[in-house]
């Protein structure tokens, strides 16, 4: 726009106005005024297409951020998974850590219970030998009884006998006496004789008096002793039978014992058996949990899965969005070349344009007036444009599709700058100012190619930002697959 205006300006103060306007002035002013309500429409297909590329990028914004909350959704379900495994190891040592105590409290009931074994064993033995002893002290005080009984009938026959003796010794001294009195009375009898028969019958009952007399000393002696056989045989009978008691005593004890002790066992064994009950019961409870952690991890993987698919469709939809942006960014470089173009068939144009501008004093007069009128319109209209251009420059895409809706207007300008100049009857004063102008207009071409140069950065960090949105897309694939491994060491656990 500034070297047209530039062009306008000079082109009124050397030549004036004029209040004739030929038909080519016109002409040029109605292309030039199509061309300004295509440059309209085009900016108004730009900003759609661009609230259509917000709008996919507010999808994709949106996608992306639901996907990062079910993936935070998972991971904290993940969390959840390993704290319940962690509970499940824990509640499993513990488990094994009381069956290593009931084991250890069995192995010592029944080293107990081999012990009382061992203790009943050696007292059954004791017992058996107390009683073998026993039996032989009964035997023997058996046997000295029966002794000690013939002992008494031998003493009481011997008693019997010296009874026996004495009545006869009595009759034999009566009989002496009788036969002293006798022989008293009788004085024939021979004297001699009677006392020789009383001395030999006294002698006779001395000697059997005698001989009983030490039979019976030796029966009593043997008595005696026998009386202390009896009495040794009784005390140890005796101290056998308290021998007897004190084992029996001990072996009740001992009997006693065992069954507490079986008893306890029983009752150790019924706290087992309980406490079995219990691990068992903590088992399936655990075994139960472990099948809810499967069942968990199920559905975290069918969770992960779905999140990997909402993941992928919103890479795919992305890699859409980018795909228009490229198609948008074609378009652009097609635009640009096409303006490109446009700028050299208007250079050369100008170039004719100077090279008629001789014959065409007057008539360039006439329209100058025409032109100031076109130039107050195309003023106007550059102002509009450059505020809807400052309103338009927020955004790096609205930028660059305003960058093409401004280079399609300038396009237009010039070509009504062109067909102003092929009504042009300048000088060849005017050459310089021409010149100028072309100077004017190839550094508003480097303009518009330092725009397009910037619209080729603005794409360049587009695919910078793609590319980054691909490094996150394969972060959170690595996080999925890091999840997915976890996952599967918790079920390989």
């Amino acid at each position: 726009s500034t070297p047209a205006k530039k062009g306008l300006e000079w082109q009124e103060e050397a030549y004036g106005a004029s209040e004739c306007t030929p038909p080519q002035t016109q002409e040029s002013i109605s292309v030039g005024d199509a061309e300004l309500e295509q440059a309209r429409a085009a900016q108004l297909v730009a900003q759609s297409a661009l609230e259509v590329t917000k709008a996919k990028l507010r999808l994709e914004a949106e996608g992306r951020a639901k996907a990062e909350g079910e993936l935070y959704a998972l991971r904290a379900r993940k969390l959840d998974v390993e704290d319940a495994r962690d509970a499940a190891e824990r509640e499993l040592e513990a488990l094994a850590e009381a069956n290593a105590n009931l084991r250890t409290k069995l192995r010592a009931i029944s080293e107990a219970k081999a012990n009382a074994e061992a203790e009943l064993g050696v007292a059954t033995a004791s017992i058996q030998v107390i009683e073998t002893s026993l039996h032989g002290a009964m035997a023997a005080k058996s046997r000295a009884e029966g002794e000690l009984k013939a002992t008494l009938d031998d003493t009481r026959r011997l008693e019997h006998k010296l009874a026996d003796a004495a009545a006869a010794n009595s009759s034999m001294e009566f009989e002496l006496a009788e036969m002293s009195a006798k022989a008293a009375a009788n004085a024939d009898v021979d004297h001699a004789t009677a006392e020789g028969e009383i001395s030999a019958m006294k002698e006779a009952h001395r000697a059997t008096e005698e001989a009983l007399r030490g039979e019976l000393a030796a029966m009593k002696e043997t008595n005696t002793e026998l009386v202390g056989d009896v009495r040794t045989l009784r005390t140890e009978v005796i101290a056998l039978t308290a021998a007897k008691a004190g084992v029996e005593g001990e072996l009740k004890t001992a009997t006693e014992a065992i069954a507490a002790k079986r008893r306890a066992s029983e009752d150790s064994e019924t706290g087992w058996r309980a406490e079995l009950k219990a691990l068992a019961e903590a088992k399936a409870s655990i075994e139960a949990e472990l099948a809810a952690v499967v069942g968990a991890k199920a559905s975290v993987d069918a969770k992960l899965s779905a999140a990997e698919e909402k993941l992928d469709a919103t890479v795919q939809a992305r890699t859409d969005i980018e795909r228009a942006l490229r198609d948008e960014l074609c378009a652009v470089g097609e635009a640009r070349a096409r303006a490109e173009s446009e700028l050299d068939r208007a250079n050369e144009m100008l170039k004719a344009a100077v090279d008629e501008s001789a014959g065409t004093e007057r008539a360039l007069r006439a329209e100058l007036s025409a032109v100031a009128e076109a130039k107050a319109t195309v003023e106007s209209t550059l102002e509009a444009l450059a505020a809807e251009l400052a309103t338009t420059t927020k955004m790096k895409e609205e930028a660059q599709n305003e960058l093409k809706v401004v280079t399609e207007v300038k396009s237009g300008l010039k070509g009504a700058l062109d067909a102003v100049n092929d009504t042009n009857s300048g000088f060849e004063a005017t050459l310089e100012q021409l010149s100028e102008e072309l100077k004017i207009a190839r550094a508003d071409k480097e303009s518009a190619e330092e725009q397009t140069q910037a619209a080729l950065a603005g794409r360049d960090a587009a695919e910078v930002e793609m590319r980054a949105a691909q490094a996150e897309k394969e972060k959170l694939r690595g996080e999925l697959e890091g999840m997915a491994a976890a996952a599967a060491r918790v079920d390989g656990e």
